[in-house]
């Protein structure tokens, strides 16, 4: 799918929102051959009346998130580091390895969806104790029969990026961090109480 639009900038950044107010702006998708080639146009009157997901994204704004920033989590991007057609794992879908940089947490991931398929991204905090990694799979199955593997990498930050730090009851929440999994999976969780005490212990909390 790929989309012409003047309305880019206004999605993507929350600084347009006033010049965008007392306007109508316009948003035209074209799909590819599997959709018949067909095309629609949107029209909204500020860049969040309208939310456009498109390709393999992080959903915004979603429930999960919010519960995940009350625990000092802040999902940020994330990377498609390769597919895993050399994968000795077979491409299972797991979590791989999670390392912390700065005040960075990076979990990376092996997924697995449909050959013609992209994702949406989220994440959430289960039992104030376990990171969970979600990805949901959509488009066209119905041409594209086999599955493929790929290896996905979330950066979550462990700060709120607006002030720059996290606030004592986002540490405090941090602290009982102890696992990750992805996709509900509770038997292949990963413990990660050693990765996150490097950034634990750094923080007081009173």
């Amino acid at each position: 799918m790929k989309a012409k639009t003047k309305f880019t900038l206004l999605l993507l950044s929350p600084l347009f929102a006033l010049a965008a107010l007392g306007q109508q702006d316009t948003v035209t998708i074209q799909y590819g051959e599997l959709e018949g080639n067909r095309t629609e146009t949107i029209l909204a009157n500020n860049p969040y009346e309208e939310i456009l997901l498109h390709g393999s994204m992080i959903l915004p704004g979603t429930p999960g998130q919010f519960d995940a920033q009350e625990h000092g989590l802040y999902l940020k991007s994330l990377f498609f580091d390769a597919d895993t057609m050399d994968d000795p794992g077979g491409g299972e879908p797991r979590i791989d390895t999670a390392y912390l940089h700065d005040s960075t947490l990076f979990i990376r991931a092996t997924i697995t969806v449909g050959g013609c398929q992209q994702c949406l991204f989220d994440m959430g905090v289960e039992n104030d104790t376990v990171i969970n990694m979600l990805y949901y799979p959509y488009g066209p199955t119905y041409s594209c029969a086999s599955s493929k593997s790929y290896y996905v990498t979330y950066q979550i930050n462990l700060y709120d990026e607006s002030t720059g730090e996290a606030d004592v009851e986002e540490i405090k929440a941090l602290k009982k961090i102890k696992w990750v999994m992805l996709a509900g999976d509770k038997q292949q969780a990963k413990n990660i109480r050693k990765v996150m005490r490097h950034y634990t212990t750094k923080r007081k909390t009173k």
